[in-house]
């Protein structure tokens, strides 16, 4: 098997683009209320040093200003603790005040877990079983808990595929089981890894596939479902990320086969570009004006 690999760096005008359809029309899609009376809970405030999503507070990967990070380590130097996370696992750290959260999976006994430390210690404060059974295929590469924890101060929020579909898991910090919510269905090629988005009242999740591919937003306390669009159906690995770009809150996403940004208050489709390529795995990265997406090429003449 041969595999070229390339690196596309596709800069977008979003004030020039023009918006297009869905491909196909879903039969479980979920028009937005005309109204914003879903947006009924405070807004998401964490402190400075706080980590609570994927990519960062500000949907960017920037920390606050001033600080002064180490540049270098070794087994000892800059190194405050250490501890061997069980299992196999791709999520980031999602950190909340004196706590991580992490998810991590038992291949063998098929078993998710969603894990929390303590932040100043390491010390294991919780181990929380979110699924049993039903895992589904997956790249080599991947692991059945790639996705990032995002938190809004009150609740975890971690997705899962598993059991034929992808799973929105809500626990409260003290790793307590809220609400369990299996938001789509998911046919695996590869496996998953969109981390979810939490945006106003909101959690978005992404779940393209090689069956039924879907976006939806769900309400962060009551596990409504307050949007679900249709997206075009092949395998993607990439999540969505909020950039306020030529004065406006938009969804960005890469792949498949296209750039898009969508209203993250309803699902409409603002505009789309083709590229960077069939699958992305990397987060759209957003200036004021402009959006940049990275994409690996396939050799389309041998299999993936």
């Amino acid at each position: 098997m041969k595999r070229n690999l390339a690196l596309l760096l596709l800069a977008l005008s979003c004030c020039l683009a023009v918006g297009c359809g869905q491909d196909v029309e879903p039969v479980d899609a979920v028009a937005a209320p005309k109204d914003t009376s879903w947006d009924d809970l405070p807004p998401v405030t964490p402190a400075e040093d706080d980590w609570p999503w994927w990519r960062g507070p500000t949907f960017d990967g920037k920390a606050a200003d001033g600080q002064t990070p180490p540049i270098e380590w070794s087994e000892t130097e800059n190194v405050v603790w250490k501890v061997d996370v069980p299992h196999r696992g791709h999520s980031s750290p999602c950190i909340w005040g004196g706590k991580i959260f992490l998810t991590t999976a038992d291949d063998d006994a098929e078993v998710q877990y969603v894990l929390c430390y303590d932040r100043a210690t390491g010390d294991e404060l919780w181990k929380t079983v979110v699924h049993t059974g039903g895992f589904m295929r997956e790249h080599e590469k991947n692991s059945q808990a790639s996705a990032t924890v995002a938190c809004d101060g009150q609740h975890l929020f971690a997705t899962f595929m598993v059991q034929g579909g992808i799973w929105l898991d809500t626990l409260d910090l003290d790793g307590n089981i809220v609400r369990q919510e299996k938001i789509g269905p998911f046919k695996s090629l590869h496996g998953f890894a969109a981390s979810p988005l939490l945006y106003k009242s909101l959690v978005i999740v992404v779940g393209d596939n090689t069956g039924a591919s879907f976006m939806a937003a769900v309400h962060r306390k009551t596990g409504k479902v307050i949007w679900r669009i249709n997206r075009t159906t092949y395998q993607n690995f990439s999540s969505p990320v909020i950039g306020n770009v030529c004065g406006r809150d938009q969804l960005l996403i890469a792949g498949p086969y296209k750039v898009n940004s969508y209203d993250p208050n309803t699902g409409e489709n603002l505009w789309s570009c083709d590229g960077p390529t069939d699958v992305a795995a990397s987060t759209i990265v957003f200036g004021e004006e402009l959006v940049y997406a990275s994409a690996g090429i396939t050799d389309t003449s041998s299999n993936p």
